[in-house]
């Protein structure tokens, strides 16, 4: 039996990428992301990622797994988002940070049983998190890196900039290298924070 999954990015930095990652790599980092989140059976994630995506595996039902947390995975339809979010009251959401900035708009409610929140992929500002936040939010894991190469190298707990590992690796210009490969992402190093994507000029990034 192969131990390889190919899955696909959620699409939320642009066209989804396909990614074959072995299934281990899914438990390692569910086991990471629980070290953070300490999610309990007590918990409940609510997962709107398509099952094709390697976010519905890492972020949700690998993680619910781990954790003992129960899942549910409804429809998404961004008009009635709130109004589920309401009824059953998810302690543990991830959304894409361009999914968050529309939803936003959509009337959000105050979430007055404080769920933690997680997001990523494409850059995301310390205003997107201060607006959870202040929406009841008790936490907002800002990942980077989590679906293409996990476990997740660097997370943010409610702020835009990452712990960044000392095993990582960048350029004069900031751009990022796993070992000796460039990811053809750029970080400000001064404020440790995800800066902008460079062109694929050799089209082979581990986000390509």
């Amino acid at each position: 039996m192969t131990r390889q999954v190919t899955l696909f990015t959620s699409g939320s930095t642009g066209t989804p990428k396909k990614v074959v990652h072995d299934r281990s790599t899914f438990f390692r980092t569910a086991q990471f992301l629980w070290q953070h989140t300490q999610l309990t059976k007590n918990d409940l994630i609510l997962n709107i990622f398509p099952t094709h995506t390697i976010a519905h595996w890492i972020f949700c039902a690998v993680h619910a797994q781990v954790s003992k947390a129960d899942m549910i995975c409804p429809i998404f339809r961004p008009k009635e988002f709130w109004n589920m979010v309401l009824e059953y009251k998810p302690t543990f959401i991830p959304l894409a940070i361009r999914t968050i900035r529309t939803l936003s708009k959509l009337d959000m409610p105050y979430l007055y049983w404080h769920p933690q929140f997680l997001t990523g992929s494409a850059k995301v500002e310390q205003e997107d998190i201060d607006f959870l936040i202040d929406k009841g939010a008790s936490v907002v894991w800002n990942a980077y890196g989590s679906t293409e190469f996990p476990p997740p190298i660097f997370l943010g707990e409610s702020t835009a900039s990452f712990n960044i590992p000392r095993f990582c690796k960048f350029a004069d210009d900031g751009e990022l290298y796993m070992g000796s490969t460039p990811t053809g992402d750029v970080f400000d190093l001064e404020t440790k924070t995800f800066s902008h994507r460079k062109k694929e000029e050799i089209g082979v990034t581990w986000k390509s």
